[in-house]
């Protein structure tokens, strides 16, 4: 699965753990604003926890998210990133977390 959308920017990593300086990208406030649930908790799902966050790549998660901008430049690359995962294992999440709000749910409850 890809998702696109300006949602992240660049930092180095200061992980107390590490602090290697590794270049990361981090979430923005766009991420939790536009980005569903769902997608959000599937990028953080890695492939049998090969990698740790936050060192991770998006081709290592079951989600990847991309800007547009990177994606259109290179589609070919990216859909057989996504055919690839398809021989991986993930523990991915399907249902949304109870007070999360979508649209048979937009006050993040059961209405009926």
């Amino acid at each position: 699965m890809i998702y696109l959308i300006v949602s992240t920017k660049k930092t180095l990593c200061t992980a107390p753990e590490c602090n290697c300086g590794v270049k990361l990208k981090t979430p923005t406030p766009l991420l939790r604003e536009k980005i569903p649930f769902l997608v959000r908790e599937n990028n953080l799902r890695l492939e049998n926890e090969k990698s740790t966050y936050p060192h991770y790549k998006d081709s290592e998660a079951y989600c990847g998210i991309y800007r547009y901008s990177t994606f259109i430049n290179d589609i070919e690359k990216y859909i057989d990133e996504a055919f690839e995962k398809k021989s991986k294992v993930f523990d991915i999440k399907k249902k949304n977390d109870p007070g999360i709000k979508t649209i048979s749910r937009p006050f993040g409850v059961k209405l009926f």
